[in-house]
């Protein structure tokens, strides 16, 4: 699960913003928000910056019952 879509709309910042700071392809930032694709560590970093937030407010990681985190 990731966070770009809720991070966006708090900061009030349209997702082509996020593709013009990140240079990446519209269609590819959106294939990550709806989960059919999902990005490398630096991917994933450009997009934390273009959004102002770190890595892991955009990609938490799941907590699974006894606290195992899972990828």
């Amino acid at each position: 699960m990731n966070k770009i879509r809720e991070i966006a709309d708090v900061k009030n910042m349209k997702i082509s913003e996020i593709v013009r700071k990140t240079k990446l392809s519209k269609s590819f930032v959106y294939e990550i928000i709806n989960e059919n694709s999902y990005p490398t560590i630096p991917t994933g970093q450009k997009i934390a910056r273009a959004l102002g937030v770190t890595l892991n407010d955009v990609f938490p990681a799941e907590r699974k019952v006894g606290g195992n985190t899972s990828a």
